[in-house]
């Protein structure tokens, strides 16, 4: 029903109309621990979003979302779409990591995250070639994260830890 709250389209997907919704869930034991949904400009304005970031709503999203794992140090598995590396590396301060993909939004990668010096770097290597480094968060330097690329057929897969080292084995 197009006229119900929080009705969306969203050309990506297989079904691009309907509801969408924000989950977390164990994938071990199949218990999901929240679910959110988008409501979009049908969200009532007199009702504030809790853990709001003014310029950031991934991070208030995510901050919602891990809420009850908080202090857990549990490992989160996100997709591109939640690939804000403030974002992601805010949730060391609340004992939850994360590894995150990151793909190419046109020309660019989320900012922070040196996705097109990996690819310029794995550019003529082999397939399966391997970049790993550590970096710091310009915001909250004592934030550490690992940046990992990795030379495929057709592309370079770039991703980010916020836990572990860049010791290889």
């Amino acid at each position: 029903n197009p006229k119900a709250p929080g009705w969306v389209y969203v050309k990506r997907k297989p079904t691009p109309f309907g509801n969408e919704v924000h989950t977390i869930a164990d994938k071990k034991t199949k218990i999901l621990f929240r679910m959110e949904l988008l409501e979009g400009k049908d969200h009532p304005q007199q009702l504030p979003e809790k853990y709001s970031v003014k310029d950031n709503r991934i991070q208030g999203l995510l901050f919602r979302l891990t809420e009850s794992i908080w202090h857990s140090h549990r490992v989160v598995a996100l997709d591109s779409g939640f690939g804000v590396l403030r974002a992601v590396t805010s949730l060391i301060d609340v004992g939850v990591h994360t590894v995150t993909v990151y793909k190419q939004h046109g020309s660019s990668f989320s900012r922070g995250v040196p996705g097109h010096a990996a690819k310029e770097k794995l550019a003529s290597g082999s397939l399966g070639d391997v970049i790993v480094k550590e970096g710091h968060h310009t915001i909250k330097t004592n934030q550490k994260f690992m940046i990992m690329a990795m030379k495929d057929e057709t592309f370079v897969h770039v991703m980010s830890s916020t836990f572990g080292t860049v010791d290889r084995a």
